[in-house]
């Protein structure tokens, strides 16, 4: 029994399968044709078919039908020249093979339902021109009245392989172009809904709205569920998208009724940063520089209409943890943790923005903790408050910003800040710019300016935008001591180069005013005008040491102010060239690249030999520091010129000076050596005097002295003349007779005579003239040369030296050069000479000086 019923199953089966292969063979060009013009009936576009194959038996108990080299034309309801230089808009769809399996029984009742449509190498172009027209709109629609038939298609599975999907919009400006690899769905799909599973391997290659491209060349997967009314919202739920080994989870869809109108949220865990920093859309060149590592948590929503002109409003939050960033370089931060919150700011980036609630980066140049905002993505915006400890040298090393390039140390401090920043041209200054608030500790921070080098051992600095104040303790060749610094207007005078001040209070060991104060000369091409320091200083300091224009000074008491290019002295006192000077003057740089010094001190027995030492004997060498000795006391009004290396322009000196010297001594003085030979003294080869007061003045290159009277170890003379700094020199000089006569040394100094104690005397008139190389002694026979000329104007005002009195009539008398007479007559005075002179001292010949005269009196 059970032998027959299995041989009569086996032959029904066969018979079926044979009867159903010969109804196949046999309807098959009716049933191929029969579907096709029932779907030609429904549609509005004209398809052709290369070739078509059918089976009963390959999915029974469905017919499938195979159709090769498929292509349905888009409809002529768009526009085509919008599309010319974009794609070819002729073609709706373009498949290699396109397999349909249809139910058997809906054949029969001369309906169609399509259970599956799977396509191979196919190309899939959905268009909307600029008035909104689309090409896919290929279902007629029925005639009032006319019942349609409906086709439903119940789809159990869809399937696609590579191929090419175009989605382009040009009435709502966007462009979606993918690769399908491989997609499968099933549920429910009409031709006006769909209800399905998917789920997809994608390519994306092009999503671009309006001028932004967000997404290219990226692989996606995609799994979940999506419905959709009348093609034009789509509605996602469950469903996951999947880029590299990040998957997020989309809930929510959009509409393109009316606009494109997204209303979605996204949410992912344990997010690598790096990849998704690739679907970032690059709008800014800024942010192409800036790559992150790390994972991180995100939700995020957008609501709203998405078009050239209008984007949806996105608004998400994260969570970083263990992040990298690798900023401008390839130096990488070791180490991020933070929370916060984004905006796209609708669209618009300059009011896109980014929040950091908290944030904790460890890097290879310090650690920041804080709170941080950037808004305006196009010039970014930044808020921030930060504590941190910062590694100078490092942080030069990472970024290769140029203002540090020779900066070290550590900063430990706190700030707030807030302003642009330009990524592009970065640097330290227009970083501290944006500092609206901070305190800073600083330890063994180094760094140069103007070529020389400061080192803080330690120090405060505290600022907020008008007012900063520092305690540094200093090293440098500049400066060693505690430093107390307020500064205004400091932003405007780093970013701006507009002036700013700094009040300084000094206790210093050593300054060098030199260095600190060196003036910065720039010359702009546009102008002759110069550009000068902007700092403003007022420097209130006490030193032990000092350094001014070259001279060491210790014990410096002094307020010193800097405006602009000019520097002060109000107060200045020192002990300096063995003595004490105080001393008030301004110096200022002019355009002729040389420093206007304008000075008027007062000294006390300072020695005049550290004087013309340290002044490099004032560039003269007839009278040098090797030639004079004692101490000088008085006031020196002095005005002239510096070079920019230091050194002083001789011909510029204007200076005025009374001045009392004591304990003077003059040393093989070229002049007084001379004289010495000429008139047979020796003693005027090492001349001593007790004290000395006369007005000196200096100009044009030329020494003023005014007559004076002394009483030195060798002879009492009077003096006057000029000696230039070139060397060339003119001194007039008077002599009492008697002591030529009798070559008296003085045993001991007395004070300086007065005028007419020596004029009382018989006296001889000489001149001696010369320069550094040569000098020549002769006898003034008139005495006129006794006269000193009016002065040059100084500060505007003439200065005339008052002419001596007339000498008392001197007695007549005659003298004898050897081999000449020459008798000089006097005015009698009733007054007889009381001895006799001599009128010759014999010497042997060999030693005769040509200096020799013979003195006779009238008898």
């Amino acid at each position: 029994m059970k032998r027959r019923v299995a041989k009569i199953v086996f032959f029904s089966t066969i018979g079926a399968v044979f009867l159903l292969t010969l109804m196949g063979f046999i309807f098959q060009d009716k049933i191929i044709s029969s579907a096709l013009d029932n779907i030609r009936k429904n549609i509005r576009s004209r398809i052709t078919i290369g070739d078509a194959s059918f089976s009963l038996i390959k999915d029974f108990p469905y017919a499938s039908i195979r159709l090769y080299d498929v292509s349905i034309l888009s409809t002529k309801d768009i526009a085509r020249k919008d599309f010319r230089q974009i794609i070819k808009p002729d073609t709706l769809l373009k498949a290699r093979a396109l397999n349909i399996r249809l139910n058997v029984l809906d054949l029969i009742n001369n309906k169609i339902t399509l259970k599956q449509i799977a396509i191979k190498d196919g190309e899939l172009n959905l268009l909307v021109d600029k008035r909104g027209k689309n090409n896919y709109q290929i279902v007629k629609k029925s005639k009032e009245g006319e019942k349609k038939e409906e086709i439903l298609l119940k789809v159990n599975e869809v399937k696609i392989q590579r191929t090419k999907l175009r989605f382009i919009n040009l009435n709502k400006q966007i462009a979606l172009v993918n690769t399908v690899k491989n997609l499968k769905s099933n549920g429910r799909f009409s031709l006006n809904t769909f209800d399905v599973k998917s789920k997809a391997d994608v390519i994306v290659n092009q999503l671009a709205i309006g001028k932004i491209s967000y997404v290219s060349s990226k692989r996606f997967e995609f799994s979940g569920r999506i419905k959709s009314a009348a093609y034009k919202s789509f509605n996602f739920a469950d469903f996951i998208v999947t880029y590299k080994s990040n998957k997020l989870t989309v809930d929510g869809g959009f509409s393109t009724e009316n606009n494109f109108y997204v209303d979605a949220a996204i949410s992912g865990t344990d997010l690598v940063l790096k990849e998704m920093n690739e679907l970032i859309p690059k709008v800014s060149q800024n942010l192409e520089k800036i790559n992150f590592e790390g994972k991180v948590n995100i939700s995020a929503k957008a609501v709203g209409f998405w078009n050239n002109k209008h984007h949806p409003f996105v608004y998400g939050e994260f969570d970083v943890r263990g992040g990298k960033s690798e900023l401008l370089t390839d130096k990488s931060i070791a180490s991020v943790n933070m929370k916060g919150s984004f905006s796209n700011g609708k669209g618009d980036i300059n009011k896109a923005f980014i929040t950091l609630d908290s944030y904790k980066v460890n890097t290879n140049f310090g650690d920041f903790e804080g709170k941080f905002t950037l808004t305006n993505f196009n010039k970014p915006l930044i808020s921030l408050s930060s504590n941190f400890n910062l590694f100078i040298s490092q942080l030069n090393e990472a970024y290769h910003i140029d203002s540090t390039k020779q900066i070290d140390g550590t900063v430990i401090g706190n700030i707030t800040a807030n302003g642009i920043v330009d990524f592009d041209s970065l640097s330290v200054l227009k970083l501290v710019r944006l500092v609206n608030n901070g305190n800073f500790k600083l330890s063994e921070v180094s760094f140069p300016i103007n070529g020389n080098r400061y080192n803080i051992l330690k120090g405060e600095i505290s600022f907020i935008p008008t007012i900063t104040k520092a305690n540094i303790s200093f090293i440098s060749n500049s400066i060693n001591g505690e430093i107390s610094a307020t500064v205004s207007d400091l932003y405007d005078g780093l970013m701006l180069e507009k002036p700013f001040n700094v009040d300084i209070t000094a206790n210093t060991k050593d300054i060098n005013f030199d260095n600190l104060l060196s003036l910065n000369f720039k010359k702009n091409k546009s102008t002759i005008k110069k550009e000068l320091n902007l700092a403003n200083l007022t420097l209130n300091v006490k030193s032990k040491s000092a350094i001014l224009r070259g001279v060491r000074m210790n014990n410096l008491e002094a307020i010193i102010q800097k405006e602009g290019s000019t520097i002060a002295f109000s107060h200045l006192n020192a002990n300096a060239f063995g003595g004490k000077v105080n001393m008030v003057g301004k110096i200022e740089p002019n355009l002729k690249n040389k420093i206007d010094v304008d000075l008027y001190a007062q000294v006390d027995s300072i020695s005049i030999e550290s004087l013309f030492s340290s002044f490099n004997n004032f560039g003269q060498k007839t009278l040098t520091n090797q030639n004079i000795r004692g101490t000088a006391s008085g006031d020196i009004a002095f005005r002239g010129q510096h070079f920019q290396n230091g050194k002083l322009d001789i011909k510029s000196i204007d200076c005025v000076s009374n001045i009392t010297i004591s304990n003077g001594q003059l040393i093989k003085f070229e002049p007084a050596y001379k004289l010495s030979k000429y008139i047979d003294l020796k003693e005027l080869e090492n001349i001593r005097f007790a004290n000395l007061k006369n007005q000196i003045t200096i100009k044009n290159g030329m020494v003023n002295i005014p007559a004076m009277y002394i009483a030195s170890t060798a002879i009492n003379l009077g003096l006057i003349g000029t000696h230039s700094f070139d060397g060339d020199y003119s001194y007039r000089v008077k002599l009492a007779l008697k002591d030529v006569l009798f070559k008296k040394a003085r045993s001991g100094l007395r004070k300086q005579i007065s005028q007419q104690e020596f004029e009382d005397n018989t006296l001889l008139y000489f001149k001696i003239e010369g320069n550094s190389k040569t000098s020549k002694v002769s006898y003034d026979w008139s005495g006129k040369s006794w006269h000193l000329p009016e002065l040059a104007p100084i500060n505007g005002t003439p200065k005339k030296v008052e002419e001596p009195k007339p000498s008392a009539p001197p007695k007549s008398f005659k003298l004898q050069w050897d081999g000449e007479e020459v008798s000089t007559q006097r005015k009698a005075t009733g007054q007889q000479p009381t001895a006799q002179v001599k009128n010759e001292r014999k010497e042997p010949k060999k030693e005769e000086k040509k200096t020799k005269f013979k003195v006779e009196w009238d008898e």
